[in-house]
């Protein structure tokens, strides 16, 4: 991980709708996500061993599901065949969300609250995490952050606010390309 925050804003295909239609995943699951305005969803291939989630994903879900009841977050996951990775190291890879237009600013002002959390011990531990935020358009905006923890506000929801004025028009952006922005 570098010292220094990176922020990188693209388009993508991924989105809540194309978690619903996902013929593996159980149908109670899949109907939990019709509803859903949050989901956590696995890294596809992890080190090519497969579907598997961020080691911070059952913790981040507690989180979320306390602080606030209301908001529907659901885990993309079989419970009989969920799987987090272990990383050895210092980095809260807090994991892969997507989300709801309307729920995107909850999820970051929750996430910053559960990263205070994490920092009251006097440390500022790297921080990873992906937003795909669902558009009207059927695709999602992809906002990932990679950085200490005590910069994540300062570059996540600024992110967030500014996505429908991005420095390109959105039709000039094809799926898959990518703004980044090193701070």
């Amino acid at each position: 991980m570098e010292d220094i925050p990176s922020l990188s804003i693209s388009l993508d295909r991924e989105t809540l709708e194309t978690w619903r239609t996902q013929e593996w995943l159980p149908a109670v699951v899949r109907e939990q996500i019709t509803r859903a305005d949050v989901l956590l969803v696995p890294d596809p291939d992890f080190r090519g061993l497969g579907p598997a989630f961020a080691p911070d994903t059952g913790s981040i879900y507690s989180f979320l599901k306390k602080t606030d009841p209301n908001l529907p977050v659901v885990i993309a996951s079989d419970p009989y065949d969920y799987r987090e990775y272990v990383l050895h190291s210092v980095l809260l890879d807090i994991g892969i969300f997507i989300v709801s237009s309307i729920a995107a600013p909850v999820l970051v002002n929750l996430v910053s609250e559960y990263l205070k959390g994490a920092r009251s011990s006097g440390s500022d531990p790297e921080v990873r995490f992906n937003l795909k935020v669902d558009q009207a358009d059927g695709s999602s905006i992809h906002i990932s952050y990679a950085g200490p923890a005590s910069s994540f506000d300062e570059h996540v929801m600024p992110a967030l606010k500014s996505r429908p004025g991005m420095p390109v028009e959105r039709n000039q952006l094809p799926l898959g390309s990518k703004i980044d922005i090193r701070m």
